[in-house]
């Protein structure tokens, strides 16, 4: 029980933060679109093996600041609020799908890892996630290498599953294609206000 907890929480996490159209999921709409699913599949791992890696570099900067969170009130309620916030900026904001020029010939593994891990905004997204899943008891301990194993590897799965997503909405209606990522988009953003929503809820009812 304690191990599917760990790889359905690292899933959610994962799949949650690769919702929102970004650098990847447009790369793969696009290289799909251009070149064909086979050459968006590097892409997919890499950015998969991208996602681990800062990840791995967001848990060691929140395991540094958990304790202040944890003895900070007001931290977790801007956590709540800047949830609430994305949400709505998700909401509000409509992502425009254009046809890039022709490709360019490149390497997809090393596209897709350098588009993953040089990403700032994803990199605080996992600062927030360890954070809230911290604070909500959703997992204790990551010391142990078997639960970290399973939590990461849910992490890769998760990642690779949303832009498999990508890749097939890509694929089978392209014409779509923009008015698909704005529902994917408002979605994540009802979700993101509903985690945001209960966190202030579960904060006032503690006090």
């Amino acid at each position: 029980m304690e191990y599917l907890l760990y790889a359905s929480t690292g899933f959610a996490a994962a799949t949650l933060g690769a919702l929102p159209p970004g650098a990847v999921n447009l790369s793969v709409v696009y290289t799909t679109l251009n070149k064909g699913a086979k050459f968006a599949i590097p892409i997919i791992l890499a950015a998969a093996v991208g996602e681990i890696l800062l990840s791995l570099f967001a848990l060691s900067c929140a395991m540094t600041v958990e304790e202040y969170i944890e003895q900070n009130l007001y931290v977790q309620y801007c956590i709540a609020i800047l949830l609430i916030i994305a949400g709505v900026f998700l909401l509000l904001h409509k992502p425009k799908v254009k046809n890039p020029d022709k490709p360019k010939k490149n390497n997809g593994f090393l596209k897709g890892l350098l588009l993953a891990v040089l990403n700032p905004p994803v990199l605080i997204y996992w600062l927030v996630a360890f954070a809230f899943i911290s604070s909500n008891g959703l997992m204790v301990n990551l010391s142990l290498i078997e639960l970290s194993l399973i939590f990461f590897a849910g992490i890769f799965v998760g990642k690779i599953f949303t832009l498999w997503l990508y890749l097939q909405l890509s694929k089978r209606i392209v014409s779509k294609a923009s008015h698909l990522i704005e529902k994917l988009n408002k979605g994540i953003a009802v979700l993101l206000v509903i985690l945001g929503c209960v966190q202030l809820v579960k904060l006032l009812l503690e006090v």
